[in-house]
């Protein structure tokens, strides 16, 4: 389906060169509206302004980095250590994490320490094995992964067939094709993919020029187990490209809103061009989004949670715990933010609910957030691997 992003709020944040047309008075109408009811908000960034000929204005709009680096891991339950990996390292092709076993030594009471890391790029999947509560976990939603070549995936998964039949493992090939604007043109090679459990996956076919990997002097060896970032080997996938979550409908500016407001990361709402399909994008560095697309039917959430490593991690921190956001998993009870002093020293803190910024009573999406600072021993990995200079 073609479709053309419109404003649904003055966070709107298209293409440099284009000047979009508002299809819908009403939307305009809501669009001013909120503008204007979230403009006071310290942290907020007005990239576009909607006038009321029904255009919107984005010349010499230029988009802001923001705070956030990196979106690094999710975390999803499974029920079964084999079929984990018979999924995620055979199949998918990441790499199996040595630090994992260290982790499960130092914690060999803790009943959640089972657990699979799987590498994919300087991006990981943290697979907790045999959790009393949600023993299996399903993202309500997508997860984007990028690949150099699909056709060696495409084996991966049909080695794995007969060993995950049992199971809701499944996949397919994309053969939609996307319409620039001019003349239509073959989209990148893609497969959708289900795993055992039912999480959703679209990989895509990506040149590794394109993509962020790791620095030149890491990339020789792809056997190399000690590559800053990159513990157990080098992966097939080349990374983690978006996660694309279902969300309520009417949720979307609030959703960016909160990201703007309480982490200081740049967010915007488009709706194709029908009127339908509306949806939050988080843009993380250039290379990853967070997204949230309106959907009728959202299914409960069950716990899976994200991560991600942002600049202004004191700033959030305050942001968040002034209005009660802060939360202590109590699946991790040695992990506990109560102040901004155990935070620093843990180099991370949570978030459950994403709310109104301007109701922060009213939750509006529940999603946990795993929120790290640039000094966690993870993103110094990162650093390491792609040479950044920061």
């Amino acid at each position: 389906m073609s479709s053309r992003m419109l404003p649904c709020h003055m966070t709107f944040i298209p293409r440099p060169s284009d000047i979009l047309h508002l299809q819908s008075k009403s939307l305009q109408r809501n669009c001013t509206r909120l503008s204007k009811s979230l403009s006071h908000l310290p942290g907020l960034y007005t990239r576009a302004s909607v006038d009321y000929s029904g255009q919107i204005s984005v010349a010499n709009v230029k988009p802001t980095r923001g705070s956030i680096r990196l979106l690094e891991h999710l975390n999803i339950n499974i029920q079964s250590l084999e079929i984990g990996r018979a999924f995620y390292i055979e199949a998918l092709g990441c790499k199996a994490d040595p630090r994992v076993q260290e982790m499960m030594e130092v914690n060999s009471n803790d009943p959640n320490s089972n657990l699979l890391w799987a590498n994919i790029g300087l991006q990981q999947f943290h697979l907790p094995v045999g959790a009393a509560e949600h023993p299996q976990q399903v993202l309500r939603g997508v997860i984007g992964l990028v690949y150099p070549d699909i056709d060696e995936l495409k084996t991966r998964l049909l080695n794995a067939e007969d060993g995950l039949a049992h199971t809701r493992f499944s996949w397919s090939e994309d053969e939609e094709s996307e319409d620039n604007g001019h003349h239509e043109t073959p989209a990148p090679r893609s497969l959708h993919i289900t795993c055992p459990y039912g999480n959703r996956f679209h990989a895509q076919e990506q040149p590794q020029g394109h993509w962020l990997t790791t620095s030149p002097d890491h990339r020789n060896d792809p056997s190399d187990a000690s590559l800053p970032g990159l513990p157990g080997g080098r992966s097939l996938g080349l990374g983690l490209q978006y996660v694309r979550f279902d969300a309520p409908l009417g949720s979307a500016n609030l959703i960016a809103a909160f990201y703007q407001h309480y982490l200081d990361i740049p967010a915007r709402c488009i709706v194709d061009v029908d009127g339908v399909g509306r949806k939050a994008v988080i843009e993380v560095n250039g290379h990853q989004n967070i997204e949230f697309v309106e959907v009728a039917d959202v299914a409960d959430y069950d716990g899976h949670h994200l991560a991600l490593y942002i600049s202004n991690f004191e700033d959030a921190y305050e942001r968040c715990a002034k209005d009660e956001l802060v939360y202590n998993n109590p699946r991790f009870p040695h992990l506990v933010y109560d102040t901004l002093e155990t935070a620093l020293e843990l180099s991370e803190f949570r978030t459950l609910h994403i709310v109104n910024p301007l109701q922060p009573s009213e939750i509006v999406y529940t999603l946990e957030h795993e929120v790290r600072n640039l000094d966690h021993t993870g993103y110094v990995h990162y650093r390491e691997a792609v040479a950044l200079d920061e």
